[in-house]
C-alpha cells in the first residue's frame, strides 16, 4: 500500500505523533545505491494552517520572485496530478490522487545554497549555556550535503551531517552521522540496494520506505514540499514523513500553524511555524520557524523535553541574514 502524506484540515490541538505504521508504506523498488556525480545544521543535544492560511500564500508568493534562482534545485515528481485532500507516493515512486478541480504537476523546490549562523541557548536541567551554531546547505541539483554544528561557551560541541542525492522522491539520504565532544561518531546508512536502514551502533536494521529522511535532511525536505506547493498550502494541515535517527526510524508529523512575525537577531521576519509533538515522556517537541525570504530555511529551531520544556531545551535563532 502507498506512503501517505496526509493533507488534512487544521486542528487546534497539538498533534500527537502516532506510532509507526509500516503496513501503510510501500517499500522502495529494487535499485542500486545512487552514485556520486560530482561530489555542513547545528546539531543540538538530543532533540493547521490557521484561518490566515490564504495570507500565508500571498505573503510567500510576494517574496519568492526576489529569491535568488542560482542554486535553487527542483526535484520534479513523476505524476501529473496532486490532490488537495490527499497525496500518495506509490511503490514505483509516482504520486497519484483524484481531484475534482483538475490536475497540476506537484514539485519540490529546494532553497538556494546557504550558510546560516545562529545564536544558541542550551538549557540542561535548568542550567543555561550560551553558544552558537552553523547550518550549511549545499547542492548541485543531483547531490547534496547538509551539516549542523553547535558549540557552547564551555566547549561542548556536536556536529550532524547528512549527504545523498536528489531523486524523484526529493531528498534521498545515503548517510547521516552525529558526533559529540568526547564521543565517537555514530552513523545511519540508507541501503537502497537492499531496502534497509543500517545503524553503526548495531541496533537492529529498519525498513527503508519511499521518502524516508534523516533527522537533518527532514528540514530541507519540508522546505521543498512547502515551497513547491504554495498554491495547495492552505489545504495542508500537516506534513508526515518517515524519519531515521541513530537507532531507529519512525513517523514524524509536523503540524502547520500559519505565519508569525518573529524577531530574531538577524531581523524582524515573517515565518511559517511548524511543530512536532513528542510521542512520550522521553521524546522532544520540535518547533521550526521557516522563512519564505530564505526559501523556507529555518530562522529559529527549538527543541524541548516533553516533561520539562522550560528546564531542558535548545533554542537557535538566526544571527544575521546570509
Amino acid at each position: 500500500m502507498p506512503l501517505r502524506i496526509r493533507m488534512i484540515e487544521p486542528v487546534p490541538a497539538p498533534l500527537q505523533l502516532p506510532a509507526a505504521e509500516p503496513a501503510k508504506l510501500p517499500l522502495l523498488p529494487q535499485q542500486k545505491a545512487p552514485r556520486a556525480q560530482n561530489a555542513q545544521s547545528v546539531s543540538t543535544p538530543e532533540q493547521s494552517l490557521s484561518d490566515d492560511a490564504p495570507a500565508l500564500v500571498e505573503k510567500s508568493q510576494s517574496i519568492e520572485p526576489n529569491q535568488a534562482s542560482s542554486g535553487v534545485e527542483r526535484a520534479q515528481l513523476a505524476t501529473k496530478t496532486i490532490a488537495v485532500s490527499e497525496l500518495s507516493i506509490e511503490a514505483n515512486g509516482t504520486q497519484s490522487a483524484s481531484t475534482s478541480g483538475g490536475s497540476t504537476e506537484p514539485k519540490m523546490i529546494y532553497p538556494a545554497n546557504a550558510r546560516l549562523q545562529f545564536d544558541g541557548t542550551f538549557m540542561n536541567k535548568g542550567s543555561a549555556n550560551a553558544g552558537s551554531a552553523v547550518l550549511i546547505w549545499r547542492s548541485d541539483g543531483s547531490r547534496y550535503e547538509l551539516s549542523l554544528e553547535a558549540a557552547t561557551l564551555v566547549l561542548l560541541s556536536r556536529r550532524e551531517k547528512s549527504e545523498g542525492t536528489i531523486s524523484a522522491q526529493g531528498i534521498t539520504p545515503e548517510r547521516y552521522s552525529s558526533a559529540r565532544t568526547g564521543r565517537s561518531e555514530q552513523a545511519t546508512h540508507f541501503r537502497y540496494d537492499i531496502q534497509r536502514i543500517q545503524f553503526s551502533n548495531n541496533k537492529p536494521d529498519d525498513v527503508l520506505y519511499v521518502g524516508t529522511q534523516d533527522r537533518l535532511s527532514a528540514l530541507i525536505q519540508l522546505a521543498g514540499i512547502i515551497r513547491g506547493n504554495l498554491v495547495s498550502l492552505p489545504k495542508l494541515g500537516s506534513i508526515k514523513m518517515p524519519v531515521a535517527g541513530l537507532e531507529s526510524a519512525d513517523f514524524w508529523e509536523f503540524q502547520l500553524h500559519g505565519t508569525e512575525s518573529i524577531n530574531v537577531p538577524a531581523a524582524n521576519m515573517q515565518a511559517l511555524k511548524l511543530s512536532r509533538a513528542p510521542r512520550n515522556e522521553f521524546d522532544q517537541r520540535l518547533e521550526l520557524w521557516l522563512s519564505p525570504q530564505l526559501g523556507y530555511l529555518p530562522i529559529r529551531i527549538r527543541q524541548s523535553s516533553a516533561t520539562a520544556p522550560d528546564q531542558d531545551f535548545t533554542d537557535l535563532v538566526l544571527r544575521k541574514l546570509p
